[in-house]
């Protein structure tokens, strides 16, 4: 392909910035402003069709699909503020599931909450939105703390992975 075309076909399609978005948990007490200024990263999940191999008697086999099955995890990774905020959020987020102290587990219904991530153009126009059900921490990565004096890292992270039963994206 020659460059022209190339720059041409990218100025008509203008492929998009994955720099302006932001996220909203839809679980009481979540300082939504708060975590979308401090959340630098999200992984949001691919799908795939999962299936049986036919074996024909005849020609090459086939695959048919049974179901639609989610291809990856959801993880976010936060800015952790002065005060803790977002370690000490999911944290106890996921003691709600688990009481820590007693190990009494919790109902399914009072842990889970909706989680939605909406993309926007340069114009600040929505574009893409995905929509998150049953929403539940069950990961938070280790704290990396460091006196190696190398200044590439110097700001504190909290990556949060999260289960889900479902999600769709208009």
């Amino acid at each position: 392909m020659r460059i022209d075309r190339f720059v041409a076909g990218l100025s008509k399609y203008q492929p998009l910035d994955a720099v302006r978005w932001n996220v909203f948990f839809g679980r009481p007490g979540a300082d939504n402003d708060r975590l979308n200024i401090m959340i630098s990263e999200a992984s949001l999940p691919g799908n795939t069709l999962a299936g049986v191999d036919y074996d024909q008697p005849t020609g090459p086999k086939r695959h048919i699909a049974l179901r639609q099955e989610y291809s990856d995890e959801l993880s976010m990774t936060f800015l952790v503020g002065r005060d803790g905020y977002e370690s000490d959020y999911f944290s106890g987020w996921i003691d709600q599931a688990v009481n820590p102290r007693d190990l009494v587990v919790s109902y399914y219904k009072d842990y889970v909450a909706d989680l939605g991530v909406q993309q926007y153009d340069k114009q600040n126009r929505l574009l893409y939105a995905w929509k998150f059900y049953e929403v539940y921490p069950y990961t938070m990565g280790s704290t990396e703390l460091s006196n190696s004096g190398d200044d590439t890292n110097l700001l504190l992270t909290c990556k949060v992975t999260f289960k889900y039963r479902k999600f769709y994206w208009a």
